[in-house]
């Protein structure tokens, strides 16, 4: 199981160089709660974000880039509508999730 809490921070000051915060914990599911054995195990990355149209399989729909300041990859996320965010691949396909692992992320609250 892995739990995903991503922060988008836009700074209009910073001439389009926003900065983003993705905390992950991942682990075994502890059984019969939605936690994770021993805490499992908590990461953080962080880096700038921009937004770009999407020419691909789905034009018109925005992709958020994240790049890390630790990493040479990027993150792609798909904006689906004003709520949700979905994690591409590295062909800029959808991930695929199932019943127990989605790759969705949903706004809980600030603007996107």
């Amino acid at each position: 199981m892995i739990k995903w809490r991503l922060t988008l921070r836009r700074d209009p000051r910073n001439l389009g160089r926003d900065d983003f915060k993705l905390q992950y914990t991942y682990g075994m599911t502890k059984p019969g709660t939605q936690g994770f054995m021993n805490d499992g195990f908590s990461k953080e990355i962080s880096g700038k974000w921009v937004i770009s149209k999407n020419t691909g399989k789905t034009p018109g729909k925005q992709i958020f880039t994240l790049q890390s300041t630790s990493s040479q990859s990027a993150i792609n996320l798909l904006q689906m509508n004003d709520r949700m965010l979905h994690l591409l691949d590295t062909q800029g396909n959808l991930m695929i999730g199932n019943a127990g692992f989605s790759y969705t992320f949903n706004k809980q609250n600030a603007n996107l």
